[in-house]
């Protein structure tokens, strides 16, 4: 497995818990802040923001395997993608969410 692919495996797994977080938050009556995702839950539900989600994926492996992103920009995107999940995570854990239906209590420390 090469950087470029490693990254691509990365970004799925972002990906998978952005979408645990996100359905968390809007089970609690959160906000979607993405006002793309918003249009699309409201309209399609939280089945629609995975097919959502797995478009962008697909859409992100077929730029990867053209040559199209470089390893710096998958890896850019790895470390925004990071920050905002987990400024997510301070939010669920301060709201005593549940995730998966697992009690979250504490804070993690940032």
């Amino acid at each position: 497995m090469n950087a470029i692919d490693l990254g691509i495996a990365v970004f799925i797994v972002l990906n998978g818990v952005d979408i645990l977080f996100t359905h968390a938050v809007l089970s609690v009556g959160g906000k979607e802040f993405n006002p793309v995702v918003r249009r699309i839950y409201h309209y399609f539900g939280f089945k629609g923001v995975a097919v959502f989600k797995g478009l962008i994926l697909s859409g992100l492996c077929s730029l990867s395997n053209h040559g199209v992103l470089d390893l710096w920009s998958i890896w850019y995107l790895n470390f925004s993608f990071s920050v905002i999940l987990i400024l997510m995570a301070a939010d669920l854990f301060n709201s005593h969410t549940r995730i998966m239906g697992i009690p979250i209590t504490t804070a993690p420390k940032i």
